[in-house]
């Protein structure tokens, strides 16, 4: 069997260009990425019970939310250096039932002035990171996005045990996409 072509198609009809495949796995990992977050944010609010703050130093608050089980949850930092009492750096811990993070978020204050109007501009620039464990609690992946180098660029090791408990790792670069992919 045998199919004829005709001159009315067109060999693209059925393509899809890789312009808009790359928009769509964008929209996808934006959607698996808003998701995640929310699953941890529900977490937290699902099995919070008690919430501690304890004062670090005079200018830096640390915020611990526990389950019902005095399980940690979540760890938020908030450090703050400045004259105009403003943080400039937060932290925010997702943890898993081993108390170890699975889920960071990096919130770093960033400024820049106008000196030809005396003008301050402050933002902040945000960069996570996740973790994967073995059965022994040991890092077996570690993703870090960080947008400040690169939009687009993403780190992620890899680490490997020996029997004698000797680590060694693998560091790849990764697509955006990929961040939330085992």
């Amino acid at each position: 069997m045998y199919s004829e072509f005709s001159f009315s198609q067109i060999s693209a009809d059925t393509a899809i260009k890789k312009r808009q495949l790359d928009s769509l796995e964008y929209v996808v990992y934006k959607l698996k990425d808003s998701l995640r977050k929310i699953q941890y944010e529900y977490k937290v609010l699902a099995n919070c019970h008690s919430i501690d703050t304890i004062a670090y130093g005079r200018d830096s608050i640390i915020i611990k939310y526990k389950s019902k089980s005095d399980e940690l949850i979540k760890i938020h930092r908030k450090y703050n250096c400045q004259s105009d009492s403003l943080y400039d750096y937060e932290k925010v811990e997702y943890l898993n039932s081993f108390d170890r993070p699975e889920f960071v978020e990096h919130w770093e204050q960033a400024r820049s002035s106008d000196d030809e109007n005396g003008g301050v501009f402050k933002w902040k620039v945000y960069s996570y990171e996740r973790f994967d464990y073995d059965s022994s609690g040991r890092v077996i992946t570690w993703i870090k996005f960080y947008p400040a180098l690169s939009r687009r660029r993403v780190q992620r090791y890899d680490y490997f045990y020996s029997s004698n408990g000797a680590q060694s790792f693998l560091t790849t670069r990764i697509k955006i996409e990929m961040f939330w992919d085992k």
